[in-house]
């Protein structure tokens, strides 16, 4: 009994010795700013940083070849803690939204056939392209939504994905699983620079406005009785909307379908009901910007087109300041249209507005 104790601990040991040695021939360094980093992250591995997981992001950030601020779930705050860790300093980044590209969803849109397979866009489209007679509409089966880690989007009663910009974190994800390449990520400044040509899918009513407004998006959020959603999506593309709804020639309403059987839709008014809102409630609502980007912007005039210019600045992140020769800023609208048509307390609260936005 007492031998085979003795051989037992003899061989634990050795063993012991050989484990020792080996821990020390195969050690492998782990840079401890790695693992300060790897702790940092939210571990969610979601891959919107391009590598495979928050290790690899950790090992890539700390070896430099991926910024700080490379983790879009993180946000800023991750950033500035990654920034601290490192001992470097971090630029602001500009966050990317999904942006869904169909607006029609089943039940609007002309399909193929009744689909009754697996509740999955990819299995779906597999089969002809899908049920929609569109080949790039949305098939509306949710693929996008089970696959977001951070549940930032859902379906909606259209069958067609709603995205909480909340939530968002721009990690790419529902890009990756739409096999019709409808939804993709979008940057403030990129939906500032984007421009709207026949090629892609729009409406002829928004192709024809100077603006590039997207006019069914924001007469959609008119009928959901989101008045605050509607005015951000003017204010994407129109700095102006309470003055352009009492003197656009409103061209959209010339190319709008709906002339083909009876009379346009008002989509002029429909923009003035939803700006006047604004203006009645008293609550300036903004859209959205950049982050600040330190550039400040010296603009000449402070008429309609400096105005303007001002503040897509603004919305990019930049710092205008506007030199106007006159006492009050407006240019041609103040002087040049009748104040039956537009008066001065209408000019102002939209020049307050575009103000506001820095």
């Amino acid at each position: 009994m007492i031998s085979a104790f003795m051989f037992m601990g003899g061989l634990g040991l050795v063993v012991g010795i050989v484990l020792a040695f080996a821990s020390k021939i195969f050690y492998v360094y782990v840079d401890p700013k790695i693992l300060a980093v790897e702790d940092a992250l939210p571990g969610a591995n979601c891959g919107g940083c391009g590598l495979p997981g928050c290790s690899a992001n950790a090992e890539a950030i700390v070896a430099g070849t991926a910024s700080p601020n490379s983790c879009v779930a993180g946000g800023p705050e991750l950033a500035d803690t990654i920034a601290a860790i490192l001992g470097v300093t971090v630029e602001a980044k500009e966050p990317d939204i999904a942006k869904l590209g169909c607006t029609y969803g089943l039940q609007e849109a002309d399909i193929k056939y009744i689909y009754e397979g697996l509740s999955d866009c990819r299995a779906a489209a597999l089969l002809s392209g899908g049920m929609k007679v569109c080949d790039i509409g949305c098939l509306g089966l949710g693929s996008c939504a089970e696959a977001c880690p951070f549940d930032a989007i859902t379906i909606g009663p259209r069958n067609l994905p709603v995205v909480d910009e909340k939530r968002c974190t721009g990690c790419g994800t529902c890009e990756r699983v739409c096999p019709k390449h409808i939804i993709s990520l979008s940057s403030v400044t990129r939906r500032i620079l984007q421009e709207y040509t026949t090629d892609e899918c729009t409406t002829p009513c928004q192709r024809a406005c100077p603006a590039g407004i997207d006019i069914s998006e924001y007469i959609r959020q008119i009928m959901l009785g989101d008045y605050h959603r509607s005015v951000q999506v003017i204010k994407e593309r129109n700095p102006f909307p309470t003055v352009i709804g009492r003197i656009c020639p409103r061209f959209c309403e010339n190319d709008c379908r709906r002339q083909y059987v009876d009379e346009p839709v008002a989509i002029n008014f429909l923009k003035r009901f939803v700006a006047d809102y604004e203006k009645e409630d008293n609550s300036r609502i903004l859209p959205f910007k950049a982050p600040d980007t330190g550039r400040k912007i010296a603009v000449i005039g402070g008429g309609v087109e400096g105005l303007s210019a001002a503040y897509f600045a603004a919305r990019l992140g930049h710092e205008p300041t506007v030199f106007e020769a006159k006492s009050k800023l407006g240019g041609l609208l103040r002087t040049a249209i009748a104040r039956y048509r537009l008066s001065e307390e209408i000019l102002d609260w939209d020049i307050d507005g575009i103000l506001e936005m820095g």
